[in-house]
């Protein structure tokens, strides 16, 4: 089924190309789960010891995809500091939604509903590591298959 060894005897490219494939998409989920990471370290710093204000949506822009990107000005003892949220709840960020900053750095910042919903951030992440290991076990399961249809150790059907 689309790969292996040709009729000629020789390996078809498909079986080799299909393992550097898994192992592209499993590194581009654990790309996905490192972002993933921050966002959940972020959310639980954020929990612990975040201040809850309201802030004033700028400018606001809805990616293709859903969710929505939106400029935030919000009060830091006495003065408006301006940050970039994203959600993928387009309804999540109202023109004045809730934010949590960090007060050791009030740069850092989430949407106070991500913040109180956890199963967000570490969904993410645990969600990015299960396809991240499915694409890995793709990847084993393909280069053992093509060890076993190798030249080296098939026998020749002409001998």
């Amino acid at each position: 089924m689309g790969g292996g060894v040709t009729s000629g005897g020789r390996r078809g490219p498909i079986p080799g190309f299909a393992v550097l494939f898994a192992l592209a998409v499993a590194a581009m989920f654990a790309l996905m789960g490192y972002f993933a990471f921050g966002q959940a370290m972020l959310r639980h710093d954020l929990a612990e010891r975040g201040v809850t204000v309201d802030a004033r949506v700028l400018d606001e822009e809805r990616p293709h995809g859903g969710g929505m990107n939106a400029t935030v000005s919000y009060p830091v003892d006495g003065t408006r500091m301006t940050s970039q949220l994203a959600s993928y709840h387009s309804s999540a960020i109202s023109m004045t939604p809730q934010i949590r900053y960090d007060p050791e750095d009030p740069a850092r910042v989430m949407l106070a509903s991500d913040v109180d919903d956890p199963v967000q951030a570490y969904g993410a992440v645990a969600q990015a590591l299960f396809w991240m290991a499915l694409s890995l076990a793709a990847a084993v399961g393909l280069a053992r298959q093509e060890r076993r249809e190798s030249p080296a150790t098939t026998a020749d059907p002409a001998e």
